[in-house]
């Protein structure tokens, strides 16, 4: 639904949404693939879109622009590496850094 809605936003290509889990919460990215540089929405205006067009439950945590979206060799879009860099990018960010001396 999320991704259907997206789709009728002006100068959106693809939309695809992956579910991650952070911390006891299941969230939603969505990478939205824009037609130009030059119709490139902001996070912000796709948020308050989807907000007016769909229930709470359904807005997602993150929107990534790209240019692209991975695909696999045979074309279809590639779940596994959207699945991949959500886990790693949204999981990563949401790590709670505590003490002064705070080595990775």
């Amino acid at each position: 639904e999320i991704e259907h809605c997206l789709l009728n936003y002006k100068g959106i290509k693809q939309a695809v949404a992956v579910a991650y889990k952070a911390g006891v919460n299941t969230k939603i990215a969505v990478y939205v693939e824009y037609q130009s540089e030059k119709s490139v929405p902001t996070e912000n205006e796709l948020i308050q879109y989807l907000a007016n067009k769909l229930p709470k439950s359904h807005i997602p945590a993150h929107i990534v622009l790209t240019n692209s979206i991975p695909v696999t060799p045979n074309g279809k879009i590639d779940r596994k590496i959207l699945e991949k860099l959500t886990d790693d990018y949204f999981n990563y960010s949401n790590i709670e850094l505590r003490g002064e001396n705070n080595d990775i």
